[in-house]
C-alpha cells in the first residue's frame, strides 16, 4: 500500500508542477501581449503605472 501511495502521490506533485509551468508561461505570454499592446498608451498618460506593473510582473510571475 505503501508503494502505491508514493507512486501517487508523485505522480499528483508531477501533474502540478506541470500545470504550474503552463501557468507561468501563459501568464508570461499574457504580460508580454499587454506590455506590447496596451500600455503604450497608460504609459504615455501616467508613467507611474508602467512602474507598478512592471513591480507586479517581477515579484509575482518571475518567482520560482
Amino acid at each position: 500500500m505503501m508503494n502505491v501511495n508514493t507512486k501517487i502521490k508523485e505522480l499528483i506533485v508531477n501533474t502540478l508542477k506541470e500545470e504550474r509551468e503552463i501557468c507561468l508561461d501563459r501568464a508570461k505570454g499574457y504580460s508580454h501581449f499587454i506590455s506590447s499592446h496596451v500600455l503604450r498608451k497608460i504609459v504615455a498618460v501616467n508613467p507611474c503605472v508602467l512602474n507598478g506593473i512592471n513591480y507586479f510582473i517581477s515579484t509575482h510571475i518571475h518567482m520560482n
